[in-house]
């Protein structure tokens, strides 16, 4: 009888912690697929710009407005992981 209440106690618990467990596995899972796609967006947009840097018929005002929206996206990036 005690082993019985022992195991109904622990299916009690063991249930829950592993859909916890199987839960936060797919959140981490969706987590690092979200990371990487803004990885590759931010790695393309700076690619864009040192391509637009390099070009030399490019406008200087061009530049300016890149480079601001790129000077924006930093902050916003390291905002975002000073929040951590």
């Amino acid at each position: 009888m005690l082993w019985l209440a022992v195991g109904l106690g622990g299916l009690f618990v063991l249930v829950p912690a592993g859909t916890e467990l199987l839960e936060a596995r797919r959140i981490e899972a969706a987590e690092r697929s979200r990371t990487a796609t803004v990885r590759r967006a931010a790695e393309e947009a700076e690619r864009a710009l040192q391509w637009a840097l390099d070009d030399p018929l490019t406008d200087p005002r061009v530049l300016e407005t890149e480079a601001e929206d790129l000077r924006r996206f930093r902050a916003e990036k390291e905002a975002a992981a000073d929040d951590r």
